[in-house]
C-alpha cells in the first residue's frame, strides 16, 4: 500500500466533513505587496499601522514589521525555544503581541513587546499539536487546532488572561487552522487544504458560513481591520500577503410552514443571523395581504386568513451599516369551514375563544367547567401581562379590549388538572 501525505490526508477529510459547511461563497482576495523577506512564513497580524510577519526559523523564530506600503521597519528574534509562531495576535487591549510556539510536548504562549520584542511574560501548556491559530474574544483566548488521530476534527480551546483552561469543545473538520479572528461578537478562523475562512458562533460553537477563497497558496495567518480581513500566502517559492473583504450581509434562517386550514392563524417568527451580533435588526413588511401584521423589532409575522386562497408575502430585515435581506413566500390556506359563533358543544379542557382577530371585546366560552378569572391571563409580543376589564355571563368570559393596541398576543389560560394552554390572539 503506497503512503498518503499529509496534504492528500487532509484534502480526503475535508471531502468527508465539508457538508458541515452551509452556503458557501467564493471571494476575491487582493494582493497587498510581497514582503522583502522570504523566509518560511507562519503568521501575521495587523495593529492599523504595522503589519506583522511570523518565520520559523532553524533555531529560533522571527517577527518582521512591514509597513503599509510594503517597507520593512524593523524586525527581531523571538525568545529562545521559540522557532514556530504557528499565530501572533496582535492585543488592542495591551498594545502587544501574543505569540504561539508549538512543539512536540508542550504548547508555549508569549506576550512581547511589538516593538522590541522583548518578553513580558509567558507560559506552558501541555497539548501536542503545533497546526493551529489563536484569537481572543470577550477577554479571553481561544486556540484552534487539528486532532487527526482522535476523530478527524478541530479541537477549540479557551483559556483566560490567567491562562486557566475554561473549555474544551470540538468542531467538524474543514482544513487545517491557520488564523483567527475575533470580530462583531463572531468568530473567524482562516483553514488550509482548501483555503476558506470560516465564520461561527462562540456562544455554541455552530459554524454559521464559510467562504472559499484562491487556492494559489497555502493561506498563513488572519488578522481583520477596517472590515478587511489580512492574511499570508505560502506560495511555491515566495510569500505574498492579501485582504478580502466578505461583504457581508445579514441572512434570514428560517422558513415559514406553507399550507393552512381557513381559520387557522399564520404564525411565523423570522429567525435572523446578523452580521454584527449587538445590532438591533428592523423587520418591514413589503408585500402581504391585507390584515397581516410584522413587530418591527421582534420579527413575529402573524395573518389570520378569511378566505381560501393562495397568499404572496415578502418580508425584509435591515441592519444598520451592513444592508437589507429579504425574503419572499406564499401560502396555501384550504377551503375547511369552522365554527366562529357560539353555542357549540365543548369537551372538558376545551375552549371556544372568539372572534379571532377581535376589535373591542374577546370571549372566552370553557366546555364543563366554570372559568375563573384568576385563570385567565393574557400577554403582548413582549410576555409584559396586560390587564384588562373582565365580564362574567352564563357561558364564560368577556375581555374588554378596545384598550389594546393592534398587534400579538397570547391567551394562557390554566385548566382544572393546572396543566396550562396557550392561544396566539391578534388585534386587529
Amino acid at each position: 500500500m503506497k503512503n498518503i501525505s499529509l496534504s492528500t490526508l487532509i484534502l480526503l477529510l475535508n471531502g468527508l466533513f465539508v457538508s458541515a459547511l452551509s452556503q458557501e461563497n467564493s471571494v476575491e482576495i487582493k494582493e497587498i505587496f510581497v514582503p522583502s523577506y522570504q523566509a518560511n512564513l507562519q503568521s501575521v497580524a495587523f495593529d492599523g499601522e504595522y503589519y506583522f510577519l511570523g518565520y520559523a526559523e532553524t533555531s529560533r523564530g522571527r517577527i518582521v514589521a512591514y509597513s503599509k506600503e510594503g517597507v520593512i521597519q524593523y524586525s527581531f528574534v523571538l525568545p529562545r525555544n521559540c522557532y514556530h509562531p504557528a499565530s501572533i495576535m496582535y492585543d488592542p487591549d495591551y498594545d502587544n503581541l501574543l505569540v504561539s510556539n508549538g512543539s512536540n510536548a508542550k504548547m508555549q504562549f508569549w506576550r512581547l513587546n511589538k516593538i522590541t520584542g522583548d518578553s513580558l511574560y509567558s507560559w506552558d501548556l501541555t497539548w501536542t499539536n503545533e497546526n493551529g491559530a489563536l484569537g481572543a474574544f470577550d477577554g479571553d483566548y481561544y486556540w484552534f487546532h487539528s486532532i487527526l488521530e482522535y476523530g478527524n476534527k478541530i479541537r477549540i480551546r479557551q483559556f483566560d488572561a490567567s491562562e486557566r483552561l475554561i473549555s474544551t469543545n470540538d468542531i467538524p473538520w474543514v482544513g487545517l487552522p491557520q488564523g483567527a479572528s475575533a470580530v462583531n461578537g463572531y468568530y473567524y478562523y482562516m483553514v488550509s487544504f482548501p483555503n476558506r475562512i470560516i465564520k461561527f458562533n462562540p456562544s455554541n460553537f455552530g459554524i454559521v458560513q464559510s467562504w472559499k477563497i484562491s487556492d494559489i497558496g497555502e493561506t498563513q495567518g488572519l488578522a481583520y481591520f477596517d472590515d478587511e480581513f489580512i492574511f499570508g500566502m505560502r506560495m511555491h517559492d515566495h510569500n505574498k500577503l492579501f485582504k478580502v473583504q466578505l461583504g457581508e450581509k445579514p441572512k434570514i434562517i428560517s422558513r415559514p410552514d406553507t399550507i393552512f386550514a381557513l381559520g387557522d392563524l399564520f404564525l411565523y417568527q423570522l429567525e435572523v443571523i446578523p452580521v454584527n451580533r449587538l445590532s438591533q435588526v428592523k423587520y418591514r413588511l413589503l408585500e402581504a395581504p391585507v390584515g397581516a401584521l410584522l413587530d418591527s423589532t421582534g420579527g413575529t409575522l402573524s395573518y389570520w386568513p378569511t378566505q381560501a386562497g393562495i397568499f404572496s408575502f415578502q418580508v425584509a430585515i435591515e441592519e444598520p451599516g451592513y444592508g437589507i435581506t429579504e425574503q419572499a413566500f406564499s401560502i396555501r390556506v384550504r377551503p375547511v369551514i369552522t365554527e366562529q359563533s357560539s353555542g357549540r358543544d365543548l369537551k372538558k379542557n376545551d375552549y371556544h375563544i372568539y372572534p379571532n382577530p377581535f376589535r373591542n371585546s374577546l370571549r372566552i366560552e370553557a366546555g364543563g367547567i366554570t372559568l375563573d378569572f384568576r385563570d385567565v391571563h393574557i400577554y403582548d409580543i413582549s410576555g409584559k401581562e396586560i390587564r384588562l376589564e373582565v365580564r362574567i355571563d352564563s357561558s364564560g368570559l368577556i375581555l374588554q379590549t378596545s384598550s389594546l393596541p393592534r398587534g400579538i398576543y397570547f391567551l394562557r389560560v390554566k385548566n382544572v388538572d393546572k396543566s396550562v394552554r396557550t392561544f396566539p390572539l391578534v388585534k386587529m
